[in-house]
């Protein structure tokens, strides 16, 4: 899925969904098992903690891409979520770490003019984003990939939040990758996405 597809998909899907809070969708200037339906087997074999890269893939290219990074022994270290009575949408608190979190998630597209987070959420112990690759301008030097960016992510928060946490690790290894392959699977991301603080009770990762 291309990054101009991508963004059809996000100018689409941000017609019918408002971002609340943290639920941030920026405007232009393991995949859960919980976003399994029934009858689809390719959601069944997704694993739940992370996913190794492709080994073919070249993540730097343009594209979209559903991630999701854990805390270290899914600690509840990033926020506390209120679920709302009735039609109350469900209220995001941010510790400390999470808004150092958030903070470097919002600067990503800063350290790299390529990359755009088109959408995150900051849960109690993982983060879940859509991040879109944008064509560049071929150069002598290759540009930064998708892993390298959430290696960054990683590397940056965890120092910044040492002050908090000691030598306490912040994430878990790796990290879950899916690449978007069209606008259907952008848009059930995305859905995924709104929906995942209200279900936070029954999320896989709240154990």
């Amino acid at each position: 899925m291309s990054s101009r597809a991508c963004a059809r998909a996000k100018d689409t899907q941000s017609a019918t969904t408002q971002a609340r809070s943290v639920f941030w969708a920026p405007q232009e200037g393991p995949m859960p098992t919980s976003r399994r339906k029934k009858g689809n087997d390719s959601m069944d074999r997704l694993p739940v903690r992370k996913r190794l890269r492709l080994p073919e893939y070249d993540y730097s290219k343009d594209g979209c891409y559903f991630i999701t990074v854990c805390t270290q022994e899914r600690r509840r270290l990033l926020s506390d979520i209120a679920v709302g009575e009735g039609l109350a949408p469900p209220e995001i608190s941010l510790s400390a770490v999470g808004t150092i979190v958030e903070e470097q998630i919002r600067d990503i597209p800063r350290r790299y003019p390529h990359i755009k987070i088109d959408k995150y959420v900051i849960m109690p112990n993982h983060i879940h984003l859509i991040v879109s690759i944008r064509e560049t301008a071929g150069g002598a030097s290759p540009s930064p990939t998708l892993v390298d960016a959430m290696r960054a992510l990683k590397s940056v928060t965890t120092r910044l939040s040492r002050p908090k946490l000691g030598a306490e690790r912040l994430w878990q290894r790796s990290f879950y990758e899916h690449v978007i392959r069209n606008e259907s699977d952008y848009r059930e991301i995305w859905e995924y996405i709104d929906e995942n603080p209200l279900k936070w009770a029954g999320d896989e990762y709240n154990a």
